[in-house]
């Protein structure tokens, strides 16, 4: 069933951008776009908040906010990770003026609580925490639906040192609503 909904969610979306007309240039100069976005990682999942504003008309710059939270395997329970990220995106190509993919490299920085709630065999005390840092590189896809609005895909891979609590190479995937404005 919900294998049926992304199918028809992914249908609708390709549907509607091929009925809007594209009469703006989407890249240009000082735009500037917000992005609530919600996604999975391999443990759990994660929400974000993204900010973006091109430096020129294929590069941008990028601040992400995340949460992630889920079920570790054995040992880690419960947990939950604040990540912050700064990097920027270059454009690889585009179709038409309806979809843009970007090539992402980010400094992600992230604090870490695993055992939450008592879980994971801990008996009492405070739970493991620490913070982690290290690039993430990834791909970002912009679905025009209308001239200030795209659904934003993104894929990322990183890798964290600093002892990482949950995840050395934490992969997030995510979509979101994209809301450009200047």
């Amino acid at each position: 069933m919900l294998r049926l909904f992304r199918h028809s969610f992914v249908f609708l979306a390709g549907a509607l951008t091929l009925t809007t007309t594209a009469s703006a240039q989407r890249h240009i100069r000082h735009l500037n776009s917000l992005t609530p976005s919600y996604g999975s990682t391999e443990p759990g999942r994660v929400v974000g908040l993204s900010y973006g504003r091109f430096l020129t008309n294929t590069t941008r710059l990028d601040v992400l906010a995340t949460r992630e939270r889920g079920q570790g395997r054995q040992g880690i329970g419960e947990f939950s990770a604040y990540g912050v990220a700064v990097g920027g995106s270059r454009q690889l190509f585009r179709v038409g003026q309806c979809v843009y993919v970007h090539a992402q490299g980010l400094v992600l920085g992230r604090y870490e609580r695993k055992q939450e709630n008592n879980t994971g065999g801990r008996d009492g005390g405070k739970a493991p925490q620490g913070a982690a840092v290290g690039p993430l590189l990834g791909l970002d896809t912009d679905v025009y639906l209308a001239d200030a609005v795209s659904v934003a895909l993104s894929a990322q891979k990183g890798y964290l040192w600093l002892n990482p609590q949950i995840d050395r190479w934490p992969g997030f995937y995510s979509v979101g609503l994209r809301f450009h404005f200047r």
